[in-house]
This record gives C-alpha cells, structure tokens and sequence, in this order.
C-alpha cells in the first residue's frame, strides 16, 4: 500500500516502486497493491503477473480541511473498508507499507497479526530540515512539515517488524529510533533489460529528473548561475530533461532576465529519456542536497554515459570511483571541460564502463529481487 503511484514510471520515486512491484511479481508472491492514481494514467498498460491494482485516491475531508497535520493519526474509513475486503477474500501474509505518512495503517495490522513492513526512498525528515526557505511563511511551512515528519517516523517506524531503507546512510540515520535489526538496505534498483546503450555519444551535457523536487530546483539553478557560463556554451550543450523541467526553467528566465542561456535546451517530460542519456557525453547532477540516491544516476551508469556529480548528488550510491566528483562550481566546470574537449577519451570510456559493472553488480533487478524475497521471506516465516 502507497500514497504513490508507481504508474507512470517517471522520476526516481515511480520507478523505485515500480521495480519492487515487479520483483515482488516475479518472485511468484500473490501482491495486492493499494496504489494512489493521481495522474489518472490508465492502469491497463501496467499490467503485472500475479498483482492485482487496486486505485484509491484519498479525497481531503473534514479531518485534513481542519488541519492536514492530524493525518498522521488517521485512518482512512474507505481505505480500511477496501483492506477488510481482501482480507475477508483471503489470508494476507505481509503488509508493505511504502513511503510516507502511512504508518499509522502499521496498527490495523499487527491486531490482526499480520507482519508489518515499512518502505522508506529517504530519510525525509533529514531532508525537509535541509530544504532552503526564503521567507517567514515559507520557514513556517518547512519547520511543520519538519516536526510532523518527526513525529510520524518516531512515532510509527519501530512499530513495524521491518523498515526498508535505501542507502548505508539512511540506515544510520534511521537507526537513531528504528531498533537495528529491524532495518534492511534494498537500494534503487533498475530492470537493466530496459536500459541498453543506443548511438553514438554527442558532445552534449544532459541533467534529468524530476524539476518539481526542491533538489534538482535549487541544483539547476546553481549550475546555470555558477557554472554554466559563455566558455562552456560554446563547446557544448546541456539539455534538461523531466517533469516540469520547461515550466521551472520558464521561472528562472524570469528571475535572471539578463543572464546568457545560450546552448540550453530544455525538454520537459519525455517519454523515454533513455536516449537522451545514452548518447550524453556527460550527466551532471549538480544538487546541494540530498537524501537516498539518485535514481538517475543508476540510469545514467547503466547506459555507460559518464557521470559528473556533487558529493549531495552521489549520496547513498556505492559508485567504486567510477563517478567523478566535483563540489566547487570551477571545478564542476574544469571536469566537464576536460571530458567535452576530448581529453583521455580512453579513460572516460573506461570509466563509464567501470560505472556500469558497478551498477550491474549492485542496483540490477535480479540481485536485489533475491534481497526483498529474503527480507519478505524472513519476516513471513517469524510471524
């Protein structure tokens, strides 16, 4: 059960959850997914063996309208209603509660002594504490939806029987109110039959992702305002790419009406960026905060595109050296420079392959498909 939608798989989020359905099927367990539909994307195309979607799109009500902060502690009526409904149907063996204010569900189902398992793709309170705010009334917004992700992880977490987190850094951070045998690492993971390299590299850089996370936001606007400049527009391109790339890209035009964008093009969502990645020259990912890993970094190291990072931006990703790491604006711009003018080319190469092997030994979908089937199978067995 999700807040989330794993359809369609756009952003790191949607595919995260996407790939745990599908390992989940594949690994021959019987899945009932309670699933959020927000985009109304049509649900036929995702069809999965053995998992059967069930949309519910919780409407505010009175409780939420009154103060959305008391949803930590509720229950949603219809939601229980439909969970009743299988349950009288069939035994269920696990719940998998995944991502966000949810766990006050964990309850419902240890009365009824059904093991509990809780899915986190970040540490999120660690993250909201770091989101940058402006103004009071954006300071007073960050600092409540702090305390009420506090709250719920300290309240809800160490209730479950297990807590998935994606990285050794959020285990640690989770660890602080989270007994430690009750947490497992199952780090992103990407089908690598869906990513093989296709043409020849350009000479462009490209940044994807989701531009309605403050991460990429505020990375974006940092490389375009201190590292992309007239040296590197006239050697090359950068091609931004994902949801709400066009509209964030629009506002910062406005906010910086006399600065050069030359050799900028902005994409917005695309349907299958994997060719944009794969004939990349350079993925940058630029972000000065971070929490979890980036998923388009794995995608970007599964096509073999060579990749340029912040320390933030590589967070959670166990990369061996193989991705190239640059934290000052003049030295971000130095690596890109020496990659677009051909300097080492046989290194680079090398180096991207590296990234790959990595990727493949580490975040493929067949190896970290065993590792939920031993986190499931472990927590089955001791209920």
């Amino acid at each position: 059960m999700t807040e989330e939608s794993p359809f369609p798989p756009y952003g790191g989020g949607k595919i995260r959850r996407q790939s745990i359905l599908k390992a989940l099927s594949v690994s021959g367990n019987r899945v009932h997914a309670i699933i959020a539909n927000k985009l109304q994307a049509n649900l036929d195309h995702f069809k999965l063996e053995n998992v059967t979607l069930h949309e519910f799109n919780e409407k505010p009500g009175k409780l939420h309208a009154i103060s959305r902060y008391f949803k930590i502690f509720h229950k949603n009526r219809k939601r229980l209603a439909l969970i009743k409904k299988l349950l009288a149907a069939e035994p269920i063996d696990l719940a998998f509660l995944d991502c966000y204010f949810i766990g006050q569900y964990i309850s419902f189902f240890k009365k009824r002594k059904i093991p509990v398992i809780v899915g986190t793709e970040n540490a999120q309170s660690r993250l909201n504490r770091v989101r940058p705010a402006k103004n009071l009334l954006r300071k007073l917004e960050k600092y409540s939806n702090y305390i009420l992700q506090v709250i719920h992880e300290r309240l809800f977490f160490n209730r479950a029987d297990a807590v998935i987190v994606v990285s050794e850094n959020d285990r640690l951070f989770h660890k602080k109110f989270v007994e430690e045998n009750k947490l497992h690492i199952l780090p992103n993971f990407l089908e690598f039959t869906k990513y093989t390299p296709t043409g020849e590299k350009g000479s462009y850089v490209i940044m994807t992702g989701s531009f309605k996370s403050f991460q990429n936001q505020w990375g974006l606007t940092w490389f375009l305002e201190n590292v992309w400049d007239e040296e590197l527009s006239r050697c090359t391109q950068l091609i931004v790419a994902g949801d709400y790339s066009r509209e964030f890209f629009e506002k910062i035009k406005r906010k910086h009406k006399h600065q050069n964008f030359q050799g900028v093009q902005v994409l917005g969502q695309v349907k299958d960026l994997n060719p944009h990645i794969s004939q990349a020259r350079v993925s940058v990912v630029p972000l000065l905060h971070g929490s979890g890993s980036r998923v388009k970094i794995l995608e970007a190291m599964a096509l073999k595109t060579l990749v340029i990072s912040t320390t933030k931006g590589a967070e959670g990703i166990e990369h061996e050296n193989s991705i190239i790491i640059a934290d000052r604006a003049e030295d971000l711009k130095k690596e890109i420079l020496k990659v677009i003018k051909g300097n080492k080319p046989g290194y680079y190469k090398a180096l991207a392959e590296k990234a790959y092997q990595v990727a493949l030994k580490k975040y493929s979908f067949e190896v970290n498909r065993l590792k939920l089937q031993d986190i499931l199978d472990h927590e089955t067995l001791h209920k």
